[in-house]
């Protein structure tokens, strides 16, 4: 329902909280963006409000740290034979792979949506290194010659 796609909360729309939730294009995203293409801009506009794409990347690494954390654990108490461990081993790493490749198209797609992500990105990315280097440039400088150069 467009309606209800469309309705912000502290400026996020249902799209990022479905992203920030880890969900995925085929489960709930790609019918949030249709709904409400206008979400995919609102994070130009709104201080402390990610973009979907950024969203989707922190939510997976979370995740997978959690998920690793809890591996290992179980790994070690529940597997004692080297043949279990290895078998156990193989499988995570399949599931890895295989929630990596819904991943990766779910921030395939969300950029194929705004391709201008990427480049504001890179603007934004080199305007904050100039303003750091020219920063930390002057306050080298204060103290005697630059050695950065």
């Amino acid at each position: 329902n467009p309606n209800v796609a469309s309705i912000t909360y502290k400026n996020r729309y249902p799209l990022h909280q479905a992203c920030q939730r880890g969900y995925v294009w085929r489960n709930g995203v790609e019918m949030l963006v249709k709904a409400a293409p206008q979400a995919m801009q609102a994070s130009a506009n709104a201080p402390g409000v990610l973009h979907p794409v950024m969203e989707v990347g922190l939510a997976h690494a979370e995740a997978r740290a959690s998920r690793q954390a809890a591996a290992d654990e179980d790994m070690f108490s529940h597997y004692h034979t080297a043949c279990h461990r290895s078998y156990y081993h193989h499988s995570q790493q399949m599931a890895r792979a295989e929630r990596d490749a819904i991943v990766t198209d779910t921030l395939f797609e969300l950029l194929m949506m705004d391709p201008t992500v990427v480049s504001n990105f890179t603007a934004q990315k080199g305007k904050l290194a100039i303003e750091h280097r020219s920063t930390t440039v002057g306050s080298l400088m204060i103290g005697g010659p630059s050695f950065l150069w």
